[in-house]
């Protein structure tokens, strides 16, 4: 009876053992698939405090954020989903669901931070308290991670010249 009891315990050691192996292996696993572009990225969405900004003073979207990404994507509302460089762009269907959806309506932007042409990140804004100068984004709706933008008093943003 003994035998079988130590065998048992030896058999539930080699059990976890493995899991603790295949679990360690199954991360290095998907991050080389996630490399690869074979599994899409998961996305982290980032609140953006742009409330804080100071009207008239140009500020970049690299300000707000502690990761550092390449560029960025505006998808503003009533955003054409079938333009080409949107469909290029790797993200998560989850994310292109919740980009989708703020395109149909004028009640939301989203901005995609992007880093070699994978979403690294987004930030949903609510257009009732931060909009996009439309005609501007429209033409330029990617944008360099240092491009600089400036807010009106309207809390409307714009592409600044300098």
């Amino acid at each position: 009876m003994e035998h079988y009891k130590l065998n048992f315990k030896r058999l539930f050691l080699f059990l976890i053992l493995i899991a603790a192996f295949l679990f360690t292996s199954c991360n290095k696993i998907i991050n080389i698939l996630n490399t690869f572009g074979i599994i899409p990225p998961q996305e982290q969405r980032l609140e953006l405090q742009l409330e804080k900004q100071v009207f008239d003073k140009p500020f970049t979207f690299a300000d707000y954020c502690k990761e550092r990404y390449d560029s960025i994507f505006l998808v503003y509302p009533y955003f054409n989903i079938e333009k080409k460089d949107f469909k290029n762009i790797r993200m998560s269907c989850r994310l292109k669901d919740i980009c989708e959806s703020n395109a149909l309506s004028d009640s939301y932007s989203t901005i995609l931070f992007i880093n070699r042409g994978i979403v690294k990140a987004y930030s949903i804004i609510a257009t009732a308290n931060t909009g996009f100068n439309a005609r501007e984004v429209e033409k330029h709706y990617i944008f360099p991670i240092d491009q600089k933008f400036i807010m009106d008093k309207e809390r409307n943003i714009h592409i600044h010249n300098e």
